[in-house]
C-alpha cells in the first residue's frame, strides 16, 4: 500500500507497468494454541458445539487434538450444527433423555418433531448430520442408521427441497444504478464501497464470503487487470485444491463499470483509515475496522434496495444466481460458468456445452448492456 503510483485516480494509470501493492505478504492469523488442560473454545461453540467437544474430552483426547478435530467443520457449518444441537438438548431435557445415549426411537421422534414444526428437508438433514457427530446407535453413526436413512427418504418425498427463487433479478437494473455512481472520485466513500462490492460480486460470481478473503497485501495490479490470492478457504475448497486466485479485468466499453477505477479510488481513500487492517473491505465509519460477513450482507441488501430491487424477495446471496443466469442468457458456455463460479464440472455439461472462449467472455457478458 506504500506505492502511491498504484492507486492513481486517473484513467491513464491503466497503461502503467505491473506493480504489486506490497512486496511482503502477511500470513493469516494463526489459531491460538491450547494446552491439554485449557483448550481454546471459539465463541460459536459455546451454545451447541460444546456438546461435541465434551464428547471428545470424554475420550481422553488432548486439548490440542480436540482443537484440530473441531476445526474440521467450517464456521458456517458450526453455526448450523450449534442451532440443531441446542434444539436436541431442549428436546432431551423435556423428555428426560440422555443427550449422548438416546434410543433410535428418541432420535426419530426428535426429527419428527422438527418435521411437525414445518422445518425444511435441508434443516432436518442438518440436524441429522449434527447428531451424527456425537451419537452412535447399533454400531452406526446415528445419521446413517437404516431407520434414520429411511425416515429422511420419507421427509424428502413428503417435503421435497425447493429452490429459494423460481426467477432471479435482472442484472441490467443493478448496472443502471451503478452507472449513476460516477465518476468515482466525486462520490462518497460509502457509495464507492457499495459500488466496488457489487461489481466484484457480479463479475466474479463469487459468494460474499470470498470478498472477505481479499487482502491488500495479496493484490497484484497490472495495466488492465488485478488479481487477489485468497487468504483462506472458501465453501468449495477441498484437500488437494490449490489456493484460489480471483482475477478481474478492465472494461473499456463503459468505464463507469470499470472495476479497476473503483478499486484504485477505494485503495486511495482507505489507505489512511485502514491502520493495520489488511482485509480489503473495511467499515466506512469510524472506527474503520475489517468488516464481518453480516456487515457485508447489509451493504449488499442496501445496494440492491437503492437499485430498486425487492429485498424482501431477493437476499444478498442472490447476486450469484443473477450473475450466472445473465452469463448463461448471453451464451457463455456452461463449463466456463462452472469454472468461474467454483462449481464442480458436470459430465453432461462437459459433453454437450464445452466450447473455447476468450478469457474475458464471462465478465463481458455480465457488463454488456445490449
Amino acid at each position: 500500500m506504500d506505492n502511491a503510483s498504484l492507486v492513481s485516480r486517473d484513467a491513464e494509470d491503466v497503461g502503467r507497468r505491473p506493480v504489486r501493492v506490497a512486496e511482503q505478504r502477511t500470513t493469516v492469523a494463526a489459531h491460538a494454541q491450547a494446552t491439554p488442560d485449557t483448550p481454546a473454545i471459539p465463541a460459536v461453540e459455546a451454545a451447541g458445539m460444546q456438546v461435541i467437544r465434551n464428547t471428545y474430552q470424554g475420550q481422553q483426547l488432548s486439548g490440542n487434538v480436540i482443537d484440530i478435530l473441531m476445526a474440521s467443520w467450517r464456521t458456517g457449518t458450526k453455526k448450523q450444527y450449534a442451532t440443531a444441537i441446542k434444539k436436541w438438548s431442549v428436546f432431551c431435557n423435556k423428555k428426560q433423555i440422555g443427550i449422548h445415549k438416546p434410543t433410535i426411537s428418541n432420535v426419530l421422534n426428535f426429527l419428527e418433531e422438527l418435521f411437525r414444526d414445518e422445518k425444511s428437508y435441508s434443516n432436518i438433514n442438518t440436524a441429522r448430520s449434527a447428531l451424527s457427530t456425537f451419537i452412535s446407535i447399533d454400531n452406526h453413526a446415528v445419521g446413517s442408521h437404516p431407520l434414520v436413512s429411511r425416515f429422511m427418504k420419507g421427509v424428502f418425498t413428503l417435503r421435497p427441497p425447493a429452490p429459494r427463487y423460481e426467477e432471479t433479478w435482472d442484472v441490467s437494473i443493478m448496472l443502471d444504478y451503478l452507472r449513476t455512481l460516477a465518476p468515482v472520485r466525486r462520490i462518497s466513500l460509502k457509495d464507492l464501497t457499495m459500488k466496488l462490492v457489487m461489481l466484484l460480486l457480479l463479475i466474479t460470481a463469487q459468494r460474499k464470503q470470498t470478498l472477505l478473503l481479499f487482502d491488500v497485501h495479496k493484490l497484484v495490479m497490472t495495466r488492465g487487470s488485478c488479481s487477489f490470492q485468497l487468504t483462506g478457504l472458501v465453501k468449495t475448497s477441498r484437500p488437494g485444491d490449490r489456493k484460489g486466485t480471483i482475477v478481474v479485468k478492465g472494461y473499456a466499453p463503459d468505464r463507469r463499470l470499470w472495476v479497476m477505477f473503483a478499486l484504485r479510488e477505494y485503495l486511495n481513500r482507505t489507505k489512511p483509515l485502514r491502520k493495520n487492517h489488511s482485509q480489503l473491505f473495511i467499515s466506512y465509519q469510524k472506527p474503520c475496522q475489517a468488516i464481518t460477513g453480516q456487515t457485508l450482507s447489509r451493504w449488499i441488501s442496501l445496494t440492491m434496495a437503492k437499485a430498486g430491487l425487492n429485498t424482501d424477495v431477493y437476499k444478498p446471496h442472490s447476486t450469484r444466481s443473477a450473475a450466472v443466469s445473465r452469463a448463461d442468457e448471453r451464451g457463455v458456455p456452461i463449463d466456463l460458468i462452472l469454472k468461474k463460479a467454483g462449481w464442480k464440472s458436470s459430465t453432461t455439461f462437459g459433453k454437450y456445452y464445452k466450447k473455447k472462449v476468450e478469457k474475458d467472455t464471462f465478465q463481458n457478458a455480465i457488463l454488456q448492456n445490449t
